[in-house]
C-alpha cells in the first residue's frame, strides 16, 4: 500500500508515532517522532510499527502508529514531531 501512495505522491515520507503513555517500550520512545522516507527503515530496522519482520519484543502488543506525510504537509507537522521527541514520557 505504501509503494501505491509513493507513486501518486513524490517524496512521501512517514512518522512513528507512539501512544505517549508510560507503558511505551523504551525502544519505541526513542523512535516517537522520527521521519524517514517512505521506502526506509527506521532506526530500529524495522519498516512500520508491528511490522512483522521485527523480534517479538518489538512488536508484540505495539500500540505505535505510522504517520504518513506528502511533502506540503512536512512544514505543518515538522515542529510537532520534534516535540514529541521532546515530550515522550522517561
Amino acid at each position: 500500500m505504501m509503494k501505491l501512495a509513493a507513486k501518486a505522491i513524490p517524496d512521501l515520507q512517514k512518522a512513528w508515532v507512539t501512544a505517549q503513555d508510560d507503558n511505551v517500550r523504551d525502544e519505541h520512545k526513542a523512535l516517537n517522532g522520527e521521519i524517514r522516507k517512505h521506502d526506509e527503515p527506521f532506526s530500529n530496522g524495522l519498516m512500520y510499527p508491528q511490522d512483522p519482520d521485527g523480534d517479538a519484543a518489538s512488536v508484540i502488543n505495539c500500540r505505535c502508529a505510522l504517520v504518513t506525510l506528502a511533502p506540503e504537509d512536512m512544514a505543518e507537522y515538522k515542529d510537532e514531531l520534534e516535540q514529541l521527541k521532546e515530550t515522550a514520557p522517561e
